[in-house]
């Protein structure tokens, strides 16, 4: 049956910025409706709804659903305006008219009313009829409900349009009535229609056409030769072999889209090309017979259809439907079938998946008429793709630029060598132009694709950027220590393939890692896939001494039994990686064949034909051969490399020599020296850190460099190595970190101090509390009217005309000799001027306005004494950073929030205040002499990048160009990943004190607090000289206990890794990087403020 359905189409705007949506459902209907982002796409998935609709309805013993839904008369479309009154609100409103004839009758109706019909009579207008029933049709629901909806709501918003759908519906000739219900009980099995059970396991890939299927370019023979096969009288199975991506599948769509086309015509009656999968075709099938009954009545109701089946596993149609009572499989049952030509099938096949097929049946492989898909030339290849590319473009809208074919063709003919062109090329391409509809992709939107799938960094893959050697070993060494030779090796296989001068046929490179435990093998491992593939994900291990028989062994590339090898099946999923074979020496020797071609030729293949790749990965074997020939000294001693020739003469001895020969670097690793137990102990600690308890509670551990000496010192062991070291740590640190995080309550942040213990470390928690504003200072003053903050200004100004009289020069001032008192005149009068223009500015007129704008109406007109019993928009804001569970999302809410809160002054009197208490400071300064001060900056999370630099370098950075103070920086010994600077000028003893505290970095989504020390100076101090008193008292603090000095005062800002900063004494809180501005204005905001209000 052949059904035109009529469709209403709305194109509908998106919301900001957002793509429009296209809805389409059928005209006289609601449901089915699809939504969807593309117009074909929402089409084809309502013609399949509507087409399950229809079946399902021609299967009843009525058919009048089905009438309903095929009613499709001559239709005709408009646009009609009209006035609708609703809550007493008159509005204009255009809605999309239908009309149409039944018999004599003009009929009208809008489809987002579905319900609404009206009769047009003789002389008079669709528009005129409308406009007077659907302003009636809203009145009336006006009046009979409180709750009626808005006419806006049906109102046509976008774009409309009529289209209509033409679908093909098999139905039975005779109604079949179902079973009775007490064979049911029985658990008899009914087999349904041979066609409602190929639309329950298979796909119907003329569902596709015209929108969803795939196109053949430059396939025509090919196509040509299937078309001649599959239309021909005999029906002789056709089998398309050829390599993955190679365009089988493609050429299969191309006939299925041909066939629609000329069926569409009349020239031909097929019904249609189904995909069966194996597996699917048993799914659900629990009784003994049940599967093979649905093959029975899908065979034929293909056979009686002239139906096409198209089946992409072969190889599974051995496996499915087989038990272990039961030898008897899917294929067993098809082949009779296909021996008498009963119906036409279509398979695809690789060559390494043929040959197992016909290792198994070779008389059903022999069935098949084989048609060879190759791989097309270079030329053909580029006209394919471009092919792919434009319709890709007018598919989802991005614009390819012509460096995209060029890159991705060679990213896929380097790195993808398990599928062949053109497919691996345009499959990519189709990512690609998923990910960015509607816009512009070029090479960069490539390589950053690329590395996405890969993990490959874009340094590694973009030939146009410089990869240093010499940096991809520092970034080793970051992570494993003593190991320099080994390290180096992996760094010049790096650089190797970065050249593209490696061996594209062989693995990216093969290691033996020689030598005793715990001296990092297979830390390095982990490090080098950090690096390389950007996760230590990325590494697959598998500990030899589980395969130490042949059985074992064979799951590692699998059997047609159980095709899932082990090996094959996750580099198939994950192709690059780094793979380690732990202990190798402890496999059976079987695994050493298995391995030879994954080391001469990086390939494997499975038990069911399928090939993994393993030219993208880095095969690392570890073994402790020659360890007891060396003496048997393990772990940790001096770097001596007389142990290395033990070690190689060992392996040489145990491994065959073709598999030897195999690998390209046999590396011994030395003992680690015991200088290096330090650093081992810092690195175990980080991914203490990092695990998820702390996080989770916005704890911070600090680890003080004698807690590190104290582990390194109790985890050394000569025999035992870093392993060792690792149950120090856990003894020491996580055992009593332990107890004291489970005693926390809530999520307030905390700050976890190692300390000496009587005997062991113990853990001290501080929460880090939000730094209150300081009495009397701009941000603890609140709320200050107009003619508060005018006065305040004008006293300033009036005292600072009187201080300038003191201070002015009586003489001419000599440029050799500048008094103390002429600098602090001429920095008076300097902001002394600036106040008065900043408030001539203003005006008094503005800082009214300003001062309503900022005003809060329940905190207007307070008293001094209520100001201070308030809550400062700090404290709020620290309240709710200590309350959120994900601190990513802290600053991200404050920023939409906005700038301005409750209880603050307004921008404009702010600032002007801020320049007030200024202009006092200096009057209270003059004519003091200059003043010295050291700012300490010390990160107290090292699992974290140090963020002490960056804070050091903004710090130095407000008061050299806001404050005109000197900053140098000093060099920091003895204290680790802390900076310091030396401030020196007038105010440098007002100023630099302000900053003391913490300063909390979100990086990474945790807390790295750096905590800020001001130590003043005397006359003539060294800056060394209080820096070594700080390192001493922490030292007796650290030997005989009490209170720990210099300890981290509260959280001044909380700052983001992109910038955004939160002031917590103000409030304040910028959208970007905060800039010197910004920062001058938090200083300024912490400075007392005279003013002269009564108590």
């Amino acid at each position: 049956m052949k059904l035109d359905l009529p469709v209403y189409c709305e194109k509908q705007p998106g919301e900001r910025g957002a793509p429009a949506t296209y809805v389409v459902r059928p005209l006289f209907f609601l449901e089915p409706e699809q939504r969807r982002d593309d117009l074909p796409r929402a089409m084809t998935a309502l013609a399949a709804k509507l087409r399950d609709m229809a079946l399902e309805s021609s299967r009843g013993q009525w058919h009048e659903p089905l009438a309903e839904l095929a009613f499709a008369p001559p239709l005709s479309e408009s646009r009609v305006e009209v006035s609708i009154e609703h809550r007493k609100r008159s509005r204009k409103l255009t809605f999309f008219l239908v009309s149409f004839k039944v018999g004599e009758q003009k009929l009208c109706m809008t489809p987002k009313l579905p319900e609404l019909f009206f009769a047009v009579a003789r002389g008079e207008t669709a528009e005129q009829r409308a406009s007077e029933v659907l302003a009636r049709y809203f009145r009336n629901l006006e009046r009979d409900s409180d709750d009626s909806p808005d006419p806006a709501e049906f109102a046509l918003t976008g774009q409309a349009w009529l289209s209509s759908l033409e679908l093909r519906v098999d139905t039975d000739l005779l109604f079949k009535p179902p079973e009775q219900q007490k064979q049911a009980a029985r658990g008899e099995f009914q087999v349904k229609g041979g066609l409602e059970e190929l639309q329950r396991v298979g796909r119907c890939l003329d569902a596709l056409y015209p929108d969803e299927i795939g196109r053949a370019v430059q396939r025509e023979p090919e196509v040509s030769e299937l078309a001649r096969a599959l239309d021909g009288e005999e029906h002789r199975p056709v089998l398309l072999v050829g390599a993955p991506g190679s365009g089988k599948t493609a050429i299969v769509h191309e006939y299925v889209a041909r066939s629609c086309e000329a069926r569409r015509l009349g020239r031909v009656s097929q019904f249609g090309v189904w995909l069966l999968n194996p597996q699917r075709l048993i799914s659900g099938m629990s009784v003994v017979g049940q599967w093979e009954n649905r093959l029975h009545a899908i065979l034929t109701a293909a056979r009686e259809r002239k139906l096409v089946l198209y089946f992409d596993d072969l190889v599974g149609l051995f496996k499915a439907g087989q038990t272990s009572q039961s030898r008897l499989s899917v294929a067993h049952v098809l082949k009779p079938f296909m021996e008498r030509r009963e119906f036409r099938v279509v398979g695809e096949i690789t060559p390494e998946q043929l040959r197992v097929l016909r290792e198994l049946d070779r008389s059903f492989a022999d069935l098949f008429h084989v048609l060879h898909v190759r791989e097309p030339h270079e030329e053909g290849n580029l006209t394919i793709l471009i092919e792919v590319m434009r319709r890709l473009e007018a598919r989802h809208g991005c614009r390819f630029d012509a460096t995209v074919i060029p890159a991705v063709v060679e990213l896929q003919a380097r790195y993808v060598r398990d599928r062949s062109f053109p497919g691996k090329a345009a499959g990519f391409l189709r990512q690609l132009a998923q990910r960015h509809r509607n816009a512009a992709i070029s090479r960069r939107e490539v390589l950053d694709e690329f590395k996405a799938v890969s993990g490959l960094s874009v340094e590694f893959l973009d030939e146009r950027v410089k990869l240093s050697r010499d940096g991809v070993l520092r970034a080793l060494q970051d992570e494993v220590a003593g190991q320099d030779h080994a390290l180096a090796l992996l760094a010049d296989t790096v650089a190797l393939a970065k050249a593209r001068l490696n061996d594209p046929g062989r693995p990216l490179g093969s290691f033996l890692f020689l030598g005793p435990t715990g001296v990092g093998k297979t830390q390095t491992a982990k490090a080098i896939a950090r690096y390389l593939f950007g996760d230590a994900g990325r590494l697959l291990r598998f500990d030899m001494n589980e395969f130490a028989s042949p059985y074992a062994v064979s799951r590692l590339a699998g059997t047609f039994r159980e095709p899932e090898g082990l090996l094959t099946s996750a580099v198939r999923r994950q192709p690059f990686g780094v793979i380690l074979f732990d202990e190798i020496e402890k496999c059976h020797p079987d695994a050493y064949d298995l391995l030879l071609q994954v080391l001469g030729e990086a390939r494997l293949t499975d038990g069911l034909g399928r090939t993994a790749d393993f030219a993208n990965c880095l095969i690392i074997l570890t073994s402790n051969l020659g360890v007891r020939e060396a003496g048997g000294g393990l772990g940790f001693s001096g770097h001596d490399d007389k142990d290395a020739p033990a070690y190689i003469k060992a392996a040489e001895r145990f491994f065959r020599p073709e598999f030897f020969n195999r690998l390209d670097h046999v590396v011994p690793f030395g003992r680690l020296p015991r200088l290096e137990t330090r650093r081992i102990v810092r690195q175990l600690l980080s991914s203490l850190v990092a695990r998820e308890g702390l996080g989770r509670r916005k704890c911070v551990l600090r680890v003080p460099p004698p807690a590190l000496d104290r582990v390194a010192r109790q985890g050394y062991h000569p025999a035992l190595g870093a392993r060792a070291l690792k149950r120090a740590l856990e003894r020491e640190i996580t055992q009593p970190l332990a107890r004291t995080v489970a005693r926390l309550k809530g999520h307030s942040p905390t700050l976890l101090t190692l300390a000496p213990g009587q005997d062991s470390l113990q853990v001290l928690a501080r929460p880090l509390m939000s730094a209150a504003p300081r009495d009397g200072s701009l941000a603890a003053l609140g709320e200050l009217d107009a003619a508060e903050a005018h006065e305040l200004v004008d006293d300033a100004l009036e005292q600072a005309r009187l201080t300038m009289e003191k201070l002015r020069p009586r003489e001419a001032i000599s440029g050799a000799r500048i008094e103390q008192s002429h600098r602090a005149y001429f920095a008076i009068k300097a902001q002394a001027e600036k106040l008065r223009k900043l408030a001539e500015r203003l005006g008094r007129h503005s800082l009214e306005d300003s001062s309503r704008i900022g005003r809060s109406s329940r905190m207007a007109r307070h008293t001094r004494r209520h100001r201070e019993r308030m809550e400062y928009a700090g404290q709020r804001a620290w309240r709710d950073f200590c309350s959120i569970e994900d601190v990513r999302e802290f600053l991200v809410q404050s920023r939409e929030e906005g700038q301005e809160s409750e209880g603050q002054p307004s921008g404009a009197i702010r600032n002007l205040l801020g320049e007030t208490a200024l202009l006092q400071l200096l009057m209270r300064s003059a004519p003091r002499q200059e003043g010295r001060v050291v700012l300490l900056f010390e990160s107290l999370n090292a699992a974290l990048p140090p963020q002490s630099a960056r804070l050091a370098a903004q710090e130095a950075e407000v008061l050299r160009e806001a404050f005109e103070l000197a900053v140098r920086e000093l060099d920091v010994r003895g204290l680790s990943h802390a900076k310091a600077l030396l401030v020196e000028g007038t105010l440098a003893r007002e100023l630099a004190p302000l900053e003391t505290g913490t300063h909390l970095f979100i990086v990474e989504g945790e807390l790295a607090p750096v905590a800020v020390t001001a130590l003043p100076l005397k006359a003539r101090q060294k800056p060394e000289a209080v820096l070594n008193r700080l390192r001493l008292a922490r030292k007796r603090w650290w030997t005989e206990g009490g209170e720990e000095p210099y300890a981290p005062g509260p959280v001044l800002r909380v700052i983001h890794q992109s910038g955004q900063t939160l002031d917590l004494r103000s409030g304040g809180i910028t959208r970007s990087e905060a800039g010197v501005g910004a920062r001058r204005s938090y200083l300024l905001s912490a400075l007392p403020l005279g003013h002269g209000e009564e108590e």
